[in-house]
């Protein structure tokens, strides 16, 4: 359930945040074209037809936000128009489309439907929306519908290649993707340093790469991924390569890592491991951690520690906080939680970490105090071994000190 309704504050915050920025009402395609090229917010009126779009912004890059949404359905849901390539294209013998914009920077996508769209490319990087996306936020999206082939390197139904990106609430139906060279993903090809959360890709989609210009790599969400964080992702499509790396949720990784995170989907070939093999593999590295590793992560600061806010959902504002770890090793990149605080308690030594944590919001309760910025309660997760020590909460909660008035 707690998922669930993490899920909800982060829409809620998103929704909220948009309210006080200022939109271009757009309904045409020339309005739209316009608006992309001066990096304007934008806010659909209706079902825009950009089937001319990638002819005409393909040198275009935009770091504005397009939301589809216009306003709330009788249940609160946010009403989602369509950025449509027009009739059904795909598997059609219509004439190909570019992506509709060359890039995005810094960008938002939010409560958006993108269908209908058939792309064809012959160089590095292919997607949908864009050809490369870096700083960009993916929120409340539907892709439905797409066929996108690339003769060269590095497509998906999204985006061909993304950095320091956020995919939040995507949801991939009824696409193709296909590459003649390496890398092949139902949202991305190639992914740096992004995060996926609650993402889902249909049991009628399908992922295809057959390497012909080296190794193959096909994934049901990224083709070949780097220090990427996977949460809450389920791939049903069906997914293939002529020859090496194929996988549920990605074809390749490097320092990427999953947390509930399951294939459903048929893989037609599967060379090298699936991302189940790899978390195991880090519980296995885990398993055997001693106390100057945990002491050296301490006192470097690479278990840092995260705020999650809990909204009041009628006054909009946060009422509540939970503190959070989250490791982020210098060799093994982001550890999830999942597997690094069992094997601490396994080890014996997961109540350093919560003195830590403890410790790090009385150090946040002091400087907020000190700028006289305002307090909400904050809770901290505490292991159920730290309660046989009676002295735990004597010896490392001291008292905070009150408010000057």
């Amino acid at each position: 359930m707690r998922k669930y309704i993490t899920l909800m504050l982060l829409l809620l915050s998103c929704i909220g945040a948009m309210a006080e920025t200022q939109f271009r009402l757009v309904n045409n395609y020339p309005d739209f074209k316009e608006a992309v090229k001066n990096n304007e917010n934008i806010r659909l009126t209706a079902n825009i037809d950009l089937s001319d779009a990638g002819f005409d912004m393909i040198n275009v890059t935009y770091k504005g936000i397009i939301d589809g949404s216009y306003g709330t359905d009788e249940s609160g849901n946010p009403i989602c128009h369509s950025l449509s390539g027009g009739e059904n294209t795909k598997g059609s013998d219509n004439r190909a489309h570019k992506p509709i914009i060359k890039a995005l920077e810094g960008a938002t996508l939010t409560n958006l439907i993108i269908s209908n769209f058939r792309l064809e490319w012959d160089d590095d990087d292919i997607g949908t929306v864009a050809c490369t996306a870096k700083n960009t936020k993916f929120t409340n999206v539907i892709v439905a519908n797409v066929s996108v082939f690339n003769d060269d390197d590095e497509a998906g139904a999204i985006v061909g290649k993304a950095e320091n990106c956020e995919f939040r609430n995507v949801m991939g139906i009824n696409n193709d993707v296909t590459v003649d060279g390496n890398r092949a993903g139902g949202f991305v090809g190639l992914s740096y340093n992004s995060f996926y959360c609650n993402c889902s890709n249909s049991a009628y989609s399908s992922v295809y790469a057959d390497g012909s210009w080296g190794n193959a790599y096909a994934g049901g969400f990224v083709g070949d991924s780097n220090s990427d964080q996977f949460v809450f992702c389920i791939n049903m499509a069906q997914i293939g390569a002529l020859d090496d790396c194929v996988g549920g949720i990605t074809g390749k990784s490097r320092k990427s890592y999953f947390s509930d995170c399951s294939n459903n989907g048929c893989i037609m070939h599967s060379k090298e491991a699936d991302f189940i093999n790899a978390v195991s593999d880090m519980k296995k590295q885990l398993s055997s951690l001693d106390l100057t590793e945990i002491e050296e992560a301490l006192e470097q600061g690479q278990i840092k520690v995260y705020y999650q806010p809990i909204v009041d959902t009628e006054t909009g504002k946060i009422a509540s906080a939970e503190a959070l770890a989250r490791w982020e090793h210098p060799e093994r990149g982001f550890i999830p939680p999942n597997i690094f605080i069992p094997a601490l308690e396994k080890n014996g030594y997961i109540s350093k970490l919560d003195y830590y944590v403890i410790n790090k919001v009385k150090d946040f309760y002091n400087t907020s105090l000190k700028n006289n910025e305002p307090l909400v309660p904050v809770s901290v997760n505490i292991s159920w071994m730290d309660f046989g020590e009676s002295i735990y909460i004597s010896n490392e909660q001291s008292p905070i000190p009150e408010a000057e008035q």
